[in-house]
């Protein structure tokens, strides 16, 4: 955002840890870029004191942002007071909050992310009447005080425009992007990371958080039918990374009801060793019943692995044609197509070609590019 005035622009990236992978990725690869791309204004970011350093504030500092650590809670009572006297102590032009829970009385011009709504076309995923309430209530309040709106897809775009009745116009579309890191692994790093964590010599892959929208039992339920029908060898398994939120753990549970040892659930995988678990994965498969926009989707398709998922949300937005699609609600039909594709090498590889040309179209340079736009829209006023 070239101009003759320099203006502070402030972003919550409290979010930087295990627990919010996908948020994390987001705020973390787009301040990577964003001083390129604001020109003359610089960028500020307010950081936890306490992160877990999964992602690397420092390579951040390198990049030309500024770094304010805060000890600012996440998710409790007193975040929207404590939140709002940190901005004021920044004293930017304007507040960026990647998160649904923005800042209350933000005391300059904001502009949010909002992911999806999936909180609201899949209200059985909340765990309380409470829960449900809190989310409309907050999304709601974001969607009202921000300037300007912020999301992945034009599928979630058409969510907040359905069930929020927020005007397009005020809505831009900044699709996410995927890391040169990303790319097909040397075989020795695959063999390596193999040995380290234990992986069969044949594996599905999925990684991302274990919510409900994520649709895993299913996921399990697909890979017993595989296994019950004898379509499955030996050496052939199944690996859940991610992060596990304690509220759930439905899938390993069901796969243990249904005696799969071949359920391989990781947890938290380290960055650098996202590539290689990526590359050496027959397939990857994302089963969920709504996505927002799908990082590890673009991420495998980067790595050069063929990709099977779920014909919803921004799912066929992001992968196109280099993807195979199933049902999301019906295990039989997921069964079928990784089924198809585990028998198929041929057709693996040519997915996994035409996912590395789509997945090459999507960076975060241009996510960026299009969030600077949305901030200079927001400042000059015209995102109402």
């Amino acid at each position: 955002m070239a101009g003759a005035v320099s203006r502070a622009i402030g972003i919550d990236a409290r979010y930087l840890d295990r627990r919010f992978p996908g948020i994390g990725r987001y705020v973390f690869q787009l301040l990577r870029r964003l001083p390129a791309a604001a020109g003359d204004d610089r960028i500020h970011a307010l950081i936890h004191r306490r992160s877990d350093g999964r992602f690397a504030a420092a390579v951040l500092a390198d990049a030309g942002v500024v770094l304010h650590p805060s000890g600012a809670g996440r998710r409790t009572l007193g975040e929207p007071l404590a939140l709002r006297r940190a901005v004021r102590r920044l004293a930017v032009d304007l507040w960026h909050a990647p998160y649904y829970a923005a800042l209350y009385a933000p005391p300059c011009p904001s502009v949010v992310t909002v992911f999806d709504a999936i909180g609201l076309e899949r209200p059985d995923f909340l765990p309380s009447w409470r829960a449900r309430l809190a989310f409309r209530l907050a999304v709601a309040y974001a969607l009202r005080r921000a300037r300007r709106v912020l999301t992945l897809s034009h599928a979630a775009r058409d969510q907040l425009v359905a069930r929020f009745g927020v005007p397009p116009e005020r809505i831009a579309v900044t699709p996410g992007g995927v890391d040169g890191s990303f790319r097909p692994a040397p075989p020795a790093a695959v063999d390596a990371l193999r040995r380290r964590r234990g992986l069969p010599p044949h594996y599905a892959l999925h990684v991302g958080i274990d919510k409900p929208h994520k649709n895993l039992p299913r996921l399990i339920d697909a890979w017993a039918e595989l296994r019950r029908a004898g379509a499955l060898g030996a050496g052939d398994g199944l690996v859940l990374a991610g992060y596990r939120d304690p509220r759930y753990g439905e899938a390993e549970r069901r796969a243990r009801q249904l005696g799969l040892a071949d359920v391989l659930s990781l947890g938290p995988v380290a960055e650098d060793e996202l590539p290689a678990l990526y590359s050496g994965a027959t397939l990857f498969i994302l089963p969920s019943l709504s996505e927002g926009f799908g990082l590890p989707l673009l991420e495998a398709m980067a790595c050069g692995t063929a990709v099977a998922c779920a014909r919803s949300g921004s799912l066929p937005e992001v992968a196109g044609d280099a993807a195979a699609y199933f049902d999301p609600e019906d295990p039989a039909d997921l069964a079928r197509v990784a089924g198809a594709l585990f028998r198929q090498p041929e057709r693996r590889r040519r997915l996994a070609a035409a996912g590395r040309r789509r997945a090459g179209g999507f960076t975060w340079r241009r996510t960026a590019e299009l969030t600077a736009a949305a901030y200079r829209q927001a400042l000059e006023g015209s995102g109402r």
